[in-house]
């Protein structure tokens, strides 16, 4: 499935789409994006906003950490896609 980044639904635009993986090495404001919103909750958020302006992203996030935050994403982005769109945040036809 293909995802549209304008994709406005409430004044709500996703900052990436389902396709992270493939976007990773061509932009990588929209893949620190994704470290922001995902891998930072999968770690530790003090930690990941501790380390984050200091460090490289491969000296203090484990592949695992970021392979699971992938899993999570490309595992339900379809039904957040489909709340946002629909504007029901409480549950998805998905």
């Amino acid at each position: 499935m293909s995802y549209n980044n304008n994709t406005k639904s409430n004044d709500y635009m996703f900052p990436f789409d389902g396709n992270i993986v493939s976007s990773r090495r061509k932009s990588g404001h929209e893949y620190m994006l994704f470290c922001q919103y995902f891998v930072s909750v999968i770690m530790g958020k003090k930690h990941f906003d501790d380390h984050s302006w200091r460090f490289r992203f491969s000296d203090f996030i484990t592949i695992s950490n970021e392979a699971f935050a992938l899993l999570v994403m490309e595992n339900n982005f379809e039904q957040w896609f489909e709340m946002a769109t629909s504007g029901n945040w409480s549950s998805s036809n998905i």
